[in-house]
This record gives C-alpha cells, sequence and structure tokens, in this order.
C-alpha cells in the first residue's frame, strides 16, 4: 500500500517544525502560566502567547486538520 507523497511530507514539515519551535514554546507556555492576570490583558503579545499555549496543547489536531485540507483540496 502507497502513502500519498502530500501526507508524508506534510507530517515531516509538521515534526520538523514542533522539533524547532517546541523550546520556545514551552519556555513562553510557562511564563504565560506564571502570571494569569498579565496574560489576559489586551495587549498583542499576550495574543501571541495564547495562540503558542493552543500549538502546545493540540499540535497533532492542527495536523491532522491541516494535513485534510490539503488532501481534500487536491483531490
Amino acid at each position: 500500500m502507497s502513502k500519498d507523497p502530500l501526507d508524508v511530507i506534510t507530517k515531516q514539515a509538521f515534526h520538523s517544525m514542533e522539533s524547532e519551535l517546541a523550546g520556545p514554546f514551552i519556555t513562553n507556555a510557562r511564563r504565560a502560566a506564571s502570571n494569569l492576570k498579565m496574560l489576559l490583558a489586551p495587549h498583542l503579545a499576550n495574543i501571541q502567547a495564547l495562540l503558542s499555549l493552543h500549538l502546545i496543547v493540540y499540535p497533532k489536531e492542527l495536523c491532522l486538520r491541516y494535513s485534510t485540507k490539503l488532501s481534500t483540496s487536491h483531490t
């Protein structure tokens, strides 16, 4: 059974991105969790921190959604 090359490339790209960015994301997540009152203040940096937290918590789901969108758009 052959795999779709697009699926393989997508998974490799997400794995590479995940390994390169995991350290800074985890550091930002720890900083955000240490001061929740400051995190919830309306600032651009806080939106970025919340997005980082989301990417840490749901990386596999995002990868699956993205690869599903790519495969359906090419069929």
